[in-house]
């Protein structure tokens, strides 16, 4: 039975990073939709290809089971390209034709005729082009986009079809344990999605609104559900149920996920290029604000220990395994080659700030007290110029950090522009690879502030 050491933190610097990802699998979670900057410059940056032309590094799991109108996260029924945001699914999850159920999947969001123009004009693509969903368009733009370095893309559903033996022997013990309450959702035919649970009554089997599934059956209804989204996203196409079916399968909580993750990255074998360890495995994720929020919580952090201790068979993992949850937030600096010239100044002058930082805390620290007023002056002589020419620079900057600070807005790059539009390819600064993630998100807070202060001399 493995322990998890679950670690939400960014003390790791971008060398750091390459190093892991050049060993060993490092994902990245985002939602199916209009990735923006921040997620394409994790796989710009880190990733790289071993020799033999082996491929490791930064990989982007999209998350394909995201509702429309509920998880808004990157406009999932939108097409957002040149600052300019084009919808195909409504809030509610309609269709605009308003043919569809609420809560419809975006990966069964189904594209008109007319909305396979509209995005073919847009995008200047050929009608035929465009896939018959708009996840598959999203998963298709993404592949594309992320092509740019040498990480990869895939859904979180092919992801679990990937290590679908392994997958099988987990939601086993899972159920023989009775923690039922993992599968938590049923995904129907029309692409809506109920609650499951059971009742006092009968505990044999967790029932929604509409259907019910026989708890002996809930492994391999999971197992069907991320064969049909992995198929139906990749291939950009709607499913349809077979004859007598209705339901396409279940759905897992979000600690679910979480403790899969930690297991199939660090069994036996895996991840790729790093030998395994009987006694302790390290494991990287990088995600955005949301799964930094839960991991805040400990009641879900033990949630998600408790699922690990029970997943079996105990000899293909370690004793320990370490779960390292990272900010991709605040690798936030990709750009064209004109604006990152900027950034690398505007990195120059932050490091410049904290080496004066500290210098000044060493030399207030051991003034009199006769001396302290005076030196306290003189070192804020010294630092104050430095940190005016940096929110100088953050003003020139406005437009880069008011756009790409928006992780929901519509008013910002993504990565249709990236592959559609005339961004160009995308680089990092060239000296941030020894800041820790945590000094890149101050320094991203210290600019988006500067560009949004008023000028001196200013009313």
């Amino acid at each position: 039975m493995p322990e998890l050491e679950f670690k939400a933190h960014g003390a790791i610097t971008l060398k750091e990073l390459r190093k892991v990802s050049n060993q060993q699998m490092v994902y990245r979670s985002a939602h199916v939709g209009n990735i923006g900057l921040y997620n394409l410059a994790g796989a710009a940056s880190a990733s790289h290809r071993r020799k033999r032309g082996k491929a490791t590094g930064i990989t982007l799991l999209l998350y394909d089971r995201n509702l429309v109108g509920v998880d808004k996260n990157y406009s999932p029924g939108a097409v957002i390209f040149g600052n300019n945001s084009t919808h195909f699914v409504n809030s509610g999850g309609k269709t605009l034709a308003g043919t569809q159920a609420p809560d419809r999947l975006s990966a069964f969001t189904e594209l008109s005729p007319d909305a396979k123009r509209q995005i073919s004009e847009k995008l200047g693509l050929s009608v035929e082009e465009i896939p018959d969903t708009l996840a598959g368009l999203h998963y298709k733009t993404a592949k594309k986009a992320y092509a740019q370095g040498s990480g990869g893309v895939m859904t979180q559903s092919e992801y679990f079809v990937k290590h679908e033996v392994l997958l099988k022997r987990i939601l086993t013990a899972w159920v023989k344990a009775g923690k039922l309450e993992v599968f938590n959702r049923v995904l129907l035919g029309d692409g809506t999605v109920l609650p499951l649970k059971s009742t006092p009554i009968r505990q044999d089997r967790l029932f929604s609104d509409r259907v019910s599934v026989p708890v002996e059956e809930l492994v391999q209804e999971v197992i069907n559900a991320n064969r049909v989204l992995a198929k139906s996203v990749v291939e950009g196409k709607v499913p349809e149920l077979k004859k007598g079916e209705g339901h396409f399968g279940v759905l897992l909580e979000a600690k679910a996920l979480y403790a899969l993750h930690s297991l199939l990255d660090a069994y036996k074998g895996h991840p790729h290029g790093t030998k395994f360890n009987t006694e302790r495995m390290q494991v990287f994720h990088l995600s955005g604000p949301d799964a930094i929020k839960y991991s805040s919580k400990p009641e879900f952090v033990k949630g998600v220990q408790e699922l690990v201790r029970l997943a079996q068979p105990q000899a293909a993992f370690p004793k320990v395994i370490e779960f390292h949850l990272l900010p991709q937030t605040h690798l936030n600096f990709a750009s064209d080659s004109k604006t990152v010239e900027k950034l690398e100044t505007a990195v120059d002058l932050w490091k410049k700030l904290n080496a004066l930082a500290k210098e000044n805390a060493v030399k207030i620290k051991a003034a009199t007290n006769e001396d302290r007023t005076r030196v306290i002056a003189e070192c804020s002589a010294k630092i104050n110029p430095e940190r005016e020419k940096l929110r100088v620079l953050s003003r020139a900057l406005g437009d880069y950090l008011g756009v790409h600070s928006q992780v929901t807005g519509f008013q910002r790059t993504t990565m249709y522009d990236v592959v559609h539009g005339k961004y160009g390819k995308l680089r990092l600064p060239h000296n941030i690879g020894d800041l820790t993630l945590d000094e890149l998100g101050k320094l991203r807070q210290f600019m988006e502030q500067g560009a949004s202060a008023p000028e001196k001399g200013s009313k």
